[in-house]
């Protein structure tokens, strides 16, 4: 037989095997670098080999890390458990009490439903000892330059997973850090800048436990609003058992929509007091005329302004007169209205005369 044509069956023969027993190709992922997990109370880091593939049918994955240090706890090395060894993300816990930074190496082997090929790959997952401080710059804020001259932020809510202790450090992505009153503390004070228009700022916060550091970023979203103007009317004095404040000639010029929180300085009772007309009860045990104070809160969903006003409520309260309801009679047609006062009463428990 010819030599040519025989080397020719030859491959075609290791193709056509190749071919019925498929092809496997394993990806453990890139390697990485880390020293934290995902925050969360178990603190997971995560791998990928969704990039491996089978010719045919589902792929079957089998996570080994190849190396151990420390007494072999998930505590003190890399530990990937029996539960997640075969998923295509597996996930493992950092290990919070490694006593130096270490390189594992990671192998993962797949192979395909019939176990007629496998490929094998590995990765490094180098951790290190000292694990990084986690950063949190708070919310970002919405503000106003008719109120809010200052910021106060709060990087409270950062921290060290090892309990180490925290330095922090605040500065402007827009070049306004002569604007901090304070920038080296968890609370750093803001001052803004005069503007005329609304405006984005932007500032970030590293935190450090002397040898990892951390950032993190918020925005206060300044807005170009003056503040609404609070009035809560005048001081006036009254005798009525139930009296209305009112604030409707409090307004603001940018044509907000306002809010209002009513409340006493001395104790009275207040209906509807998140309206601009609230009514007051008169206190009924008085000796004597006293005076008392209510504050007026009103909002345009930035700003805040006040006011307060006083009434004089008399000792001796007014009666309350009541008529009763009104009645309509058909037209032409005569007939007896009796009409009931018996509703009416005074305040002090006093009798009353009707006219």
């Amino acid at each position: 037989m010819n030599k040519n044509l025989l080397l020719t069956s030859i491959v075609v023969s290791f193709l056509s095997f190749g071919s019925v027993l498929g092809q496997c190709v394993s990806d453990a992922g890139q390697d990485i670098s880390i020293c934290d997990g995902d925050g969360s109370s178990s603190n997971y880091t995560y791998l990928d080999g969704t990039g491996s593939s089978v010719s045919e049918g589902e792929v079957n994955y089998e996570w080994t890390v190849l190396n151990a240090v420390g007494d072999g706890s998930w505590q003190e090395t890399l530990v990937i458990t029996n539960s997640e060894s075969d998923e295509p993300d597996p996930r493992f816990k950092y290990p919070d009490e490694l006593a130096v930074d270490t390189e594992f190496f990671v192998q993962l082997r797949i192979y395909d439903d019939e176990d007629s090929c496998e490929d094998l790959d590995t990765l490094s997952v180098s951790v290190q000892a000292n694990m990084c401080p986690r950063a949190n710059a708070g919310d970002d804020q919405i503000l106003s330059n008719g109120c809010d001259y200052q910021v106060t932020f709060d990087g409270s809510d950062s921290e060290d997973p090892q309990d180490e202790e925290l330095t922090y450090s605040w500065s402007s992505l827009d070049g306004y850090d002569a604007n901090f009153l304070t920038s080296d503390a968890v609370d750093a004070v803001f001052e803004f800048p005069a503007t005329d228009a609304d405006q984005t700022f932007s500032f970030k916060l590293t935190v450090s436990d002397a040898v990892q550091s951390k950032t993190d970023t918020v925005k206060i979203f300044y807005l170009d609003n003056d503040a609404p103007v609070a009035d809560a009317g005048s001081d006036m004095s009254t005798c009525d058992y139930q009296f209305n404040l009112s604030a409707n000639q409090s307004y603001d010029v940018n044509w907000n929509e306002l809010s209002y929180s009513w409340s006493s300085l001395d104790g009275l009772s207040i209906s509807d007091s998140n309206t601009d007309r609230p009514t007051v009860t008169s206190p009924t045990d008085l000796v004597e005329a006293l005076t008392y104070r209510f504050a007026l809160e009103i909002s345009d969903g930035f700003c805040l302004a006040h006011d307060t006003v006083s009434v004089e409520v008399a000792a001796n309260l007014c009666p309350v007169a009541d008529a009763g309801e009104t009645r309509r009679l058909p037209k032409f047609e005569s007939s007896t209205i009796v009409l009931d006062a018996s509703s009416s009463f005074d305040p002090d428990g006093e009798s009353i005369s009707y006219e």
